[in-house]
């Protein structure tokens, strides 16, 4: 691996060639390839699958390794995949993008396959920095993949679709409107009968706002091998089941709201303690980033005996769970809140990274105002009714 001065993208310029045909007989007799829909199937080396067209320019932001901690996160670089109509092959050309620090960055190409159709190919010269990938050019069967059944459970949606979209592997687009005069804050949708998955927003943000419109994607992680292409296997029904609305009302089945409701006020219990915290550091004018972890490590997870009455007042858990309706929403508030905990200690650490020299006190001071305006416009939106709090 690289050290961490070096940042890095990897493009893969990938040109489709088709045959056409030259001026004497036996090159126009000459078979061209099978028909169908091609496509560069990609896996990655967690053995992940995706298919990209030919001719489809593809993005994707790439793993890299901190220097001082060790751990992988995403960078903003990116792999690049090109692919263009030109003659009856496919030509794979591997390009490295460093970005080295105080350095003008630099494209570096570091080789050339040609693919035949059913054929992987391991692009080794990318191992050195930290990729692994597997290509392959194959024939998709977007015909024989039929569209998911949708149901909906939420009376203030009107569904449309599912509609087929123009990726490389068979994908279906549906769309919720929301009809409502409230923003939407949280989905639940079950795909093939399975236990409901939630899509919910970021604290601050509506995930559907009144009279908008929100996108679902059915797709396909892997394909059926057949004699005369991969057909892409997708889900066969979609249920969208539950909708949760800014001001804490719910639309369609409420089973499993509580939870969600639970967790939101444990991330707002949380929100309070470390708000509280940062305005006595800003009113102290003496920011000491140790002293600030510390105190922040130190806050309790635990709802307090009034947080709990506010919430089962508002939503009572049902008698028959084992551990009863107050240790259910302890556990679960308990875990939003520390979660939410470490994620201020990780912006935290953040900026101390960014500082490895040591911050000026006017930067600690304004990094903690821009910390604190943040997280209290988080708690404002959550309050609007996500969240329950003691009166």
């Amino acid at each position: 691996m690289r050290s961490s001065t070096v940042r890095y993208c990897i493009a893969m310029c990938v040109a489709l060639t088709v045959y056409v045909g030259g001026p004497d007989a036996e090159a126009q007799s000459k078979p061209g390839p099978p028909t169908g829909t091609f496509a560069l199937e990609v896996r990655y080396g967690n053995n992940t699958v995706k298919y990209y067209r030919v001719s489809e320019t593809f993005r994707s932001r790439i793993w890299s390794r901190s220097e001082k901690t060790g751990q992988l996160y995403l960078s903003t670089n990116q792999t690049i995949l090109e692919s263009a109509p030109e003659g009856d092959a496919v030509r794979i050309d591997l390009a490295v993008h460093l970005d080295e620090k105080d350095a003008s960055p630099i494209v570096k190409r570091v080789g050339t396959h040609l693919l035949q159709l059913n054929q992987p190919i391991a692009l080794k010269e990318f191992e050195e920095y930290g990729e692994t990938y597997t290509v392959r050019l194959v024939r998709i069967l977007p015909e024989k993949t039929a569209a998911p059944l949708v149901t909906c459970h939420v009376k203030s949606f009107e569904v449309v679709g599912p509609m087929r979209t123009a990726d490389a592997a068979p994908t279906f687009e549906i769309e919720l409107r929301n009809h409502s005069d409230k923003p939407v804050i949280m989905l639940s949708v079950s795909w093939d009968g399975g236990w409901p998955g939630a899509q919910g927003a970021l604290p601050g943000m509506n995930l559907i706002e009144p009279s908008g419109v929100r996108k679902l994607t059915v797709s396909g992680k892997a394909g059926l091998e057949t004699p005369d292409g991969i057909v892409i296997d997708v889900a066969k029904s979609v249920e969208i089941k539950t909708a949760i609305f800014l001001d804490g009302s719910v639309d369609g089945d409420a089973d499993f709201s509580d939870a969600l409701f639970a967790g939101w006020t444990g991330d707002a219990i949380m929100l309070r303690r470390i708000c509280h915290l940062l305005n006595s550091e800003l009113e102290s004018g003496v920011i000491n980033l140790e002293s600030l972890r510390k105190k922040t490590d130190a806050l309790p997870e635990e709802p307090s005996e009034d947080d709990t009455d506010a919430f089962l007042a508002r939503f009572p858990f049902p008698e028959k769970t084992s551990e009863g309706p107050k240790g259910r929403f302890n556990r679960v508030s308990r875990g939003a809140s520390a979660g939410r905990k470490q994620a201020f200690l990780r912006d935290l650490r953040g900026f101390a990274l960014r500082h490895p020299d040591g911050a000026t006190e006017d930067d600690r001071l304004q990094w903690l105002r821009a910390e604190y305006g943040g997280l209290r416009s988080q708690l404002a939106w959550l309050e609007q009714g996500a969240a329950s709090k003691p009166k």
